[in-house]
């Protein structure tokens, strides 16, 4: 119970243990990442008003990563084959059930912070939309600056800087929201914030302990916001009455297409890494 269920997954490998499928590790993670989070809730927001307004009745997204067809026949106790109680039948995606209980208490919180739940609302305060996107700028400029450094060697298959870097896009945001010298020494938004600080320390930490581990924050970070960016920004542009991408680059992905398709070809390098 608690504790890193990415790490967990890793050191079972290494010790013998039961492999999960590999996209067992990476759906979880997206699901349970702070941007799939608030973009959940974003869409079950929007879901529930349209039902209010007439305009549609379907179901809002679950907050829950969704079953595969298989999990969903275990949970109904279905058996399609004799095969099922079979020593040799496919244990359970335990992986996913790992980090659902080590990251329930944090998940619970993320959903109830105050200002996650005013964003989903529409109710943006512009200072505290400024610090935001400042912690954001903090936490890529050291996360891609260690990637960089450690992808490369570790899970170079799963490094796609082109296509995912958040950082001259949050460079963009910080110009706009804190003008042309955001970035001068001694401004206060030059610095993290003591909280962002911390975060930026165990990245530090982690990648001097065991890189690999770099690749569990890269793929939450990188895909929750694949997942839950563009509604999040339609909420920040109605909110905050930007124009056009004004203010909101960083949910920009332009070198992504299709991210559907990214994030299964994403899926798919992690499912090949040799752990």
């Amino acid at each position: 119970k608690g504790g890193c269920p990415f790490k967990s997954f890793h050191s079972g490998r290494e010790t013998g243990g039961k492999e999960n499928a590999g996209t067992n590790l990476a759906e979880a993670m997206e699901s349970f990442s702070l941007a799939a989070i608030m973009g959940r809730l974003a869409e079950e927001s929007l879901g529930e008003k349209r039902s209010e307004d007439g305009e549609g009745t379907a179901d809002a997204p679950s907050l829950a990563p969704s079953l595969s067809d298989e999990e969903a026949e275990e949970t109904a106790g279905a058996t399609p084959n004799d095969d099922k109680s079979d020593a040799t039948a496919r244990p359970p995606p335990q992986l996913s059930a790992a980090l659902k209980t080590g990251t329930a208490e944090s998940h619970e919180a993320a959903e109830n912070v105050h200002f996650v739940r005013n964003f989903i609302r529409g109710e943006i305060d512009r200072e505290l939309y400024k610090e935001l996107v400042a912690g954001l700028y903090h936490t890529y400029a050291a996360l891609e600056r260690l990637l960089d450094l450690h992808a490369p060697g570790h899970f170079g298959t799963c490094h796609f800087p082109l296509e995912l870097g958040r950082l001259e896009s949050l460079r963009e945001d910080m110009e706009y929201w804190h003008g042309d010298d955001w970035d001068r020494p001694g401004s206060a938004c030059s610095v993290p914030s003591p909280a962002v600080r911390d975060y930026v320390d165990r990245l530090e930490e982690v990648a001097a302990m065991e890189p690999l581990l770099l690749l569990s924050h890269a793929y939450t970070r990188y895909l929750g916001d694949l997942s839950g960016g563009k509604v999040l920004s339609r909420i920040a542009r109605r909110a905050l009455r930007l124009d056009g991408h004004d203010g909101l680059a960083f949910y920009d992905f332009e070198r992504v297409p299709s991210a559907k398709a990214f994030k299964d070809a994403y899926r798919g390098s992690m499912d090949g890494l040799d752990l």
